[in-house]
Order: C-alpha cells, then structure tokens, then sequence
C-alpha cells in the first residue's frame, strides 16, 4: 500500500455512497452535503460521516491546514487564514497514526481523492 491508497479502497464515491447517503435517509442525523462537489468547506460533515458508518477505524481530528489552498476553493475559507497557510481543518487520525482526510482534494485543486498517509510536510496540525 503506498501512502495515498486508502485502505480497502476508499474513494470520495464510496464514501457519497456508503456515508453521506445513508446519513441523508437517517432523520435522525445531521448529514453531509449531498454531492462530492460541496464537500469544500465541509470537511467535519464529512469526516463524521465516514467514522459514524464505520469507513475508517480511527478518530476525528480537529486542528489547521497549513498548507497551500487552491485558487478555485479560497472563497469556502476566511481569506486572513488562507493568507495565512492557517486554515480550520477537520481529518480522520487512524489508529496506526496516520492521517485519513477525505477533503484534501479541495487544497491541491485535484480531482477528488482521499488521502491516507503520514504527514511530512506538517501541514496537520491539531488542536
């Protein structure tokens, strides 16, 4: 497994599918936004959704984004923080350690992936 393949193939699709869907049919919860293409801005709604339909073993994480955001999702985020590299960000820490964010996709203006692997450039950084 390479560092951005998700476990058992976790993909934004499945995630729609499995997730977000399921939470939508469940009046009893607040649910995510409805297509892949609003997940900008919405990374806990996501994130809750994965670990609430058991799509990843491991727990919310709540902290900043230090990284670059795209030019086409800046206007989802407060502009002194994205001038700042200081973004409000919600990912999955999985048990070994590693970071599990579905969102990521949004920051390097990619087609939607999610990504699974360490954290060597530091752009996590939690609360």
């Amino acid at each position: 497994m390479t560092e951005s393949q998700p476990p058992e193939e976790l993909t934004p699709k499945r995630i729609q599918r499995e997730a977000i869907d399921r939470d939508r049919a469940n009046p009893n919860f607040a649910y995510g936004p409805p297509s892949i293409q609003m997940w900008p801005g919405q990374c806990l709604a996501v994130v809750l959704s994965v670990l609430r339909n058991g799509l990843a073993d491991g727990r919310q994480s709540n902290g900043t984004w230090c990284g670059p955001v795209a030019q086409r999702h800046r206007d989802r985020y407060d502009p002194a923080e994205v001038a700042l590299r200081r973004v409000r960000h919600t990912w999955i820490t999985l048990t070994d350690g590693r970071v599990l964010d579905p969102t990521r996709w949004v920051f390097d203006d990619s087609a939607p992936y999610v990504y699974v692997g360490t954290d060597p450039e530091r752009w996590y950084l939690p609360q």
